[in-house]
């Protein structure tokens, strides 16, 4: 029989789990619908998987998600700022 492969603790790349957790929790700031789609897009989606399965149009995902982006930047360097 096959052993299932197991991800070790010291395997793991804790700053990235970190950094993702980060983007959701500002992400809070974001309309419902940025947030979906960008939660989707850092999950691993591409653009062109969630066009297909929602039917919405591939340019509207990237303008969502560059509206995120710049949100998110502007909310990270207010963060910053205030240190």
């Amino acid at each position: 029989t096959e052993t299932p492969t197991t991800t070790l603790v010291s395997d793991y790349d804790i700053s990235e789990a970190i950094k993702r957790e980060e983007a959701m929790i500002m992400a809070n700031h974001l309309p419902w619908f940025d947030r979906t789609v960008l939660s989707l897009y850092l999950d691993g989606w591409s653009m062109a998987q969630i066009s297909r399965e929602s039917g919405i149009n591939v340019s509207v995902l990237y303008e969502s998600i560059s509206k995120s982006k710049n949100k998110l930047r502007y909310v990270i360097s207010k963060r910053t700022n205030q240190k």
